[in-house]
């Protein structure tokens, strides 16, 4: 497995491949080394040069430029998931940009209609944060709720959800 990290308006961010697509994508930290020092304590990966990330990087740096972005041709490995992580985000995965859902109906959406807190953990193991946008999933009151598995995140979910309102 490879990794990439490259530079986008909103910070840092490293990427990882294996010979299945796109296994795991980081969040924006403000520093190079930040990045890379997160991500590799995750995972065993090894730096590549952006040849085989380009695609990957041009379409996530033109989302953050506020550009409508469709990921849907980017393929992602989620091998290392769950089959009930990977049926959940793939469903999330098709939520359209500008658009919002709930957890409710996310877990109608895959038959489970009672399971939203586990349609929660299972999006806040998500590996590849914006091109499966779990950031779209929101409570079925119009709140945030959490990202990422962390109460923190949860100005960048908001940051996110207005950035593709524009």
């Amino acid at each position: 497995m490879f990794y990439h990290t490259f530079k986008t308006q909103v910070g840092w961010i490293t990427a990882g491949i294996s010979q299945l697509g796109i296994v795991k994508i980081s969040l924006p930290e403000k520093s190079h080394e930040i990045s890379v020092t997160k991500f590799k304590n995750q995972m065993n990966f090894h730096k590549s040069n952006s040849r085989i990330f380009q695609k990957v990087i041009e379409k996530i740096q033109s989302y953050f430029e506020g550009y409508p972005t469709d990921f849907t041709d980017i393929s992602v490995d989620l091998s290392q998931l769950s089959n009930f992580q990977k049926i959940t985000l793939n469903e999330c995965r098709k939520i359209k940009t500008g658009q919002t859902r709930s957890y409710k109906w996310l877990a109608k959406k895959i038959n489970h209609p009672k399971s939203y807190r586990a349609i929660g953990n299972a999006l806040s193991k998500n590996p590849v944060p914006i091109i499966i946008p779990c950031h779209r999933v929101i409570s079925i009151d119009g709140t945030i709720g959490g990202y990422m598995g962390k109460e923190k995140k949860i100005y960048f979910k908001k940051q996110l959800l207005e950035l593709e309102r524009k």
